[in-house]
């Protein structure tokens, strides 16, 4: 799918209905590739929440988190 889109006078870009909805979240990078721009969507963050096991205990994670 492909659209011309413009950006509004405070340099947003619009992205149309039709493609947000397909979206799997509003959580999206955006690359610079040298003559273009690549928007990625990311999955919702919190469907990810049990997804992956974390090992340790709490008293670890937490002693990662402050290095």
């Amino acid at each position: 799918m492909e659209r011309r889109v413009t950006l509004d006078e405070r340099g947003r870009l619009l992205i149309p209905a039709e493609i947000r909805r397909k979206l799997p979240s509003n959580i999206l990078i955006l690359r610079w590739l040298g003559d273009r721009l690549e928007l990625i969507p990311l999955e919702d963050p919190r469907k990810l929440v049990g997804r992956y096991p974390l090992k340790g205990g709490l008293e670890e994670i937490e002693e990662r988190q402050r290095w």
